[in-house]
């Protein structure tokens, strides 16, 4: 989601479905995108085509040439100068932010600004007042990813997911989480967590669902060339829903019985197959977010 976003940011474009906003029109931004998690190759892994081979990289996502990305090449030695890693890292920042004239940036992800845990409340609350000044000190937007636990929840997000959240939570402005949804391996949601300049929008009753996969953003940003092909070279997230947090999160089975539980999920699964059928979901979206085939829907569609 944050290659994503930076890629929407610098070609002033909204992501489903925050794209319904009647704003004036914004030119691009020049976004630096400082990635700690993946290295070039896996990297070009995510935004091609792969051939049949499982090798070769085909069609390869064109990225603006407003998104800057950057690695870490630490190796290790303290500049002089120098108190700790994570002034030397910030400082870096900043030089780069200057050099490139850079409005946004994005840091994926947190843990790695530094060689303590975020964990600790002295720790996470000293690095976000560092980002804090370097925001206001060069009047730029900085998003930050942070880790929230991997694992299928039995409740909604909260701020307590937030790895070091205490802390990060009172300097942030806003902040948003990405769960996993329950209903199928490939489905995510975006809810809103906190919003310091306006309301959430997107709370519990209105999360933003998406289908995590290789899709052609080009096509649905309205960049691609008026006669290229249609190429499925981009892993992001692909907008399907706006729907309650609740029919996502996992179930709390030791409080029924199996057949209860199964009888529970069946009937609420036919409850949103009808109100999805209701707003005009095809078959196939009913049963992409349902986690259930092409031929179940239509047999909870149609169910008396």
């Amino acid at each position: 989601m944050a290659t994503q976003i930076a890629e929407c940011l610098a070609r002033d474009k909204r992501i489903p479905p925050f794209d319904d906003r009647q704003t004036p029109a914004l030119e691009p931004k020049k976004v630096l995108y400082i990635d700690f998690e993946l290295d070039r190759a896996q990297f070009r892994q995510r935004y091609a085509v792969i051939g049949e081979d499982g090798v070769t990289l085909e069609d390869k996502y064109e990225m603006s040439p407003n998104f800057l990305r950057g690695e870490d090449y630490w190796d290790g030695n303290m500049i002089e100068g120098y108190y700790s890693f994570t002034d030397m890292l910030l400082q870096d920042f900043d030089n780069r932010i200057a050099d490139h004239d850079v409005q946004i940036l994005i840091i994926d992800n947190l843990s790695f600004l530094t060689p303590g845990t975020i964990a600790n409340a002295t720790v996470a609350f000293k690095l976000m007042h560092q980002l804090q000044k370097l925001k206001k000190s060069r009047e730029i937007s900085i998003l930050i990813v942070a880790h929230t636990p991997k694992s299928l929840r039995h409740g909604p997000l909260t701020e307590q997911d937030l790895q070091g959240s205490g802390d990060l939570v009172k300097v942030a402005d806003s902040i948003f989480a990405i769960g996993r949804s329950r209903l199928s391996p490939d489905l995510r949601y975006l809810k809103q967590i906190k919003c310091r300049s306006g309301r959430i929008e997107y709370g519990e009753d209105n999360v933003a669902v998406y289908r995590l996969a290789k899709f052609d953003l080009a096509a649905q940003l309205g960049t691609k060339v008026a006669d290229a092909t249609s190429s499925e070279n981009f892993l992001g997230f692909d907008f399907l829903a706006s729907e309650s947090e609740e029919g996502h999160f996992a179930l709390r089975r030791r409080y029924s019985t199996g057949s209860t539980v199964k009888r529970t999920k069946r009937s609420g699964r036919i409850g949103r197959a009808k109100r999805l059928a209701s707003e005009g979901r095809s078959l196939s979206e009913i049963a992409l977010l349902l986690g259930i085939g092409k031929s179940t829907a239509k047999r909870y569609v149609n169910d008396a």
